[in-house]
């Protein structure tokens, strides 16, 4: 489960989700380098901050990785490692629109 909270670094306003250890792992294992290095991981916490304006991008890789990592070979079914990347994805979905 995701707690949630906004802060503001140098300026941009961040998400910044506080994970399960198990759902941290899970996010710092997918390549975000699109973002840069604008997705910051905090090991201590098991948080992950991320720009409000890149939230959007974070989801989109998110996805991907869904589609290239957690379906079956022929596409038709979700793996477990594809429900855990929906379950991050529909956590981090909840705080867009919660923060929105």
């Amino acid at each position: 489960c995701f707690d949630t909270m906004q802060s503001k670094i140098r300026g941009d306003t961040m998400y910044t989700l506080n994970v399960s250890k198990e759902n941290y792992d899970l996010a710092k294992s997918i390549d975000f380098s699109e973002l840069l290095n604008r997705v910051m991981f905090n090991d201590e916490q098991h948080s992950i901050a991320v720009r409000k304006t890149d939230i959007d991008i974070f989801m989109v890789i998110i996805s991907e990785e869904i589609d290239m990592k957690g379906l079956t070979e022929d596409q038709q079914d979700v793996t477990p490692h594809g429900r855990r990347l929906y379950e991050l994805y529909d956590e981090v979905y909840a705080l867009k629109h919660k923060q929105d």
